[in-house]
């Protein structure tokens, strides 16, 4: 807790410490101090004062998505990317872990991800076709976005463009 006070008066003993007449603070005297430091803690920060985000994603018959951060430019996949490691949360899971498992990344600001995530509903039959694809094949659409976090730690979905255009200020920015 924090107490603001005016200080009215200064008195020195005949030991020669200082004492301090005071009295609380009012609201308008208060109000520009308060604002000076919040400000000067939000500069302090590193992340600038904004706010993380968590992208979860579920996973849907066994298919699950991804996160990856985008960092520049690639000859062979248009993107340079770095994939992030997911935290699995297994408490809304069903006996096999097909359904009800939950992935989550840690986004942050000031910072361009594209996501993918598993889109069901999946095919009756998607037991039979990953045994005969493979354990790692897919068996249900994948919806792709790119996105960033805003100030608030909102996740806004952003188009190419937006895209493209953040990397060339970025990477100027960042050399």
């Amino acid at each position: 807790m924090t107490v603001l006070a005016r200080i009215l008066d200064l008195r020195t003993t005949r030991r020669g410490r200082t004492l301090a007449l005071v009295r609380p603070a009012t609201w308008s005297e208060a109000v520009p101090l308060l604002a000076e430091e919040t400000e000067l803690a939000l500069a302090a920060r590193p992340d600038g004062g904004t706010f993380l985000a968590r992208a979860v994603i579920e996973r849907v018959c066994g298919d699950t998505g991804w996160v990856a951060e985008i960092t520049g430019h690639d000859a062979r996949h248009g993107l340079a990317r770095t994939f992030l490691r997911p935290q699995t949360d297994y408490d809304q899971a069903e006996a096999h872990g097909h359904h009800g498992v939950l992935d989550a990344w840690t986004l942050r600001p000031r910072r361009v991800y594209e996501l993918s995530r598993p889109v069901g509903p999946a095919p009756k039959n998607w037991r039979s076709i990953r045994r005969s694809l493979g354990l790692r094949a897919r068996v249900t659409a994948e919806q792709r976005a790119f996105v960033r976090v805003d100030a608030e730690g909102d996740i806004i979905e952003i188009t190419r463009q937006e895209v493209e255009a953040w990397l060339g200020v970025a990477l100027e920015w960042m050399s």
